[in-house]
Order: C-alpha cells, then sequence, then structure tokens
C-alpha cells in the first residue's frame, strides 16, 4: 500500500482557485451594484458609510490614495447620496450617508443578497467552513 504525500491542492494550484473565486464575487458584486448605476468601489463607499467616517478611513477601507476619495465622494455627493459634515474637530469632514443615500444602501443590500454569488453553488455547511477557513486565513499571524 503506498501512501500519497502530496496534498490535494498543491499551494500555488490553491492559490490560483482562491484568485478565481475572488474575481468571481467580484464581478457578480460588481453585477449587482450595477443595476443601481453604482461602480463596485462607489457602492462599497455606501455600504462602508454605515455611520458618518473620515476620508481617510475611507481612503485605508479602499486601499487607495485620499486623492481618489475626494473624486468618489465629490460623484456621490453630486448624486444626492452623501454628504460632508464637520467632525468633532471642525478642521475635519466626515462623509455620511443622506437619506437618499441610506435608501440607496437598503437596495444596494437587497440586489447584492438577491444576485447570483459563487457561494450559491455551496451546501449551508460548506459555506459555514469556508467563512471560518477564510477567517482564519485573514487574522493577523501570531
Amino acid at each position: 500500500m503506498s501512501i500519497d504525500l502530496d496534498p490535494p491542492f498543491p499551494p500555488r494550484d490553491l492559490a490560483r482557485l482562491m484568485i478565481r473565486a475572488a474575481d468571481a464575487a467580484k464581478h457578480a458584486f460588481a453585477d449587482a451594484v450595477a443595476t443601481e448605476g453604482l461602480t463596485a468601489q462607489q457602492a462599497r463607499v455606501v455600504f462602508f458609510l454605515g455611520e458618518p467616517r473620515q476620508m481617510k478611513d475611507l481612503a485605508d477601507h479602499l486601499h487607495c490614495d485620499a486623492s481618489n476619495v475626494t473624486g468618489i465622494a465629490d460623484r456621490l455627493t453630486r448624486a444626492g447620496w452623501v454628504t460632508r459634515v464637520p467632525g468633532q474637530d471642525r478642521r475635519v469632514k466626515l462623509l455620511t450617508l443622506t437619506e437618499e443615500g441610506a435608501a440607496l444602501r437598503r437596495r444596494l443590500g437587497r440586489a447584492v443578497m438577491s444576485g447570483p454569488f459563487p457561494t450559491d453553488r455551496l451546501a449551508v455547511d460548506e459555506q459555514e467552513q469556508l467563512g471560518a477557513l477564510l477567517q482564519r486565513m485573514l487574522e493577523p499571524a501570531t
């Protein structure tokens, strides 16, 4: 009897599969939010603004330069979904959703939840297992 010491998915193959799955999830998200005329990045901002946030925090969340956030905030402000308000330190402006923006956030949530998503192909217990594994992967290294 021989013992197979090769893992079912060599690390490079596993990495490729993870990237493909992430790409599929990104496309599903982009398709869902496009129903409201938003880009994926704009929708991420709307979801992030469940509470007022500094533009610096938004740039960190989006992993982009603060100058990019200004353009996104300007577009969402012109659309009537976001407004700038003074923070505790009046020198710092916060972004917050307007009533229309909050309604948009709810619609986006429904669109994302009802649209097809790659994890829909998994049984509930598989989704729970995948979620637990992904959380473990994203924990800080000790």
